[in-house]
């Protein structure tokens, strides 16, 4: 699956969720990065939420360990990931964040589940 296909499915999934401290549709990545520390985490909170929200009930076998990963991670170490991210892909700042943080995870998650 192309990575257009994976960031619009994944967006999609947390469009909803995208921003509890912007009254906009959508956070681009720009935008996140013009946050304080605090609305950068309290961002992430939201978006974690509406993901494991959105997971409930939902066949996500195949993403099943990316869920464990980002729920056996601090508040820091999600921040710490995003942030990672956003410094090493410039060109994606124009992007929605809720998506790009999906990808961010994606990438920083080991592929295996936890055991």
């Amino acid at each position: 699956m192309g990575r257009f296909v994976r960031k619009s499915y994944l967006f999609l999934i947390l469009f909803w969720s995208c921003s509890p401290v912007s009254a906009e549709a959508y956070l681009t990545v720009d935008d996140y990065r013009q946050l304080d520390a605090s609305h950068q985490r309290a961002w992430i909170a939201g978006v974690v939420d509406g993901l494991l929200l959105m997971s409930q009930g939902s066949n996500l076998s195949g993403r099943r360990w990316l869920l464990d990963c980002i729920r056996e991670r601090t508040m820091d170490q999600l921040h710490q990931a995003f942030s990672k991210y956003i410094k090493t892909n410039p060109d994606y700042w124009q992007y929605a964040a809720a998506g790009e943080f999906a990808m961010a995870m994606n990438e920083s998650c080991p592929k295996t589940p936890f055991w």
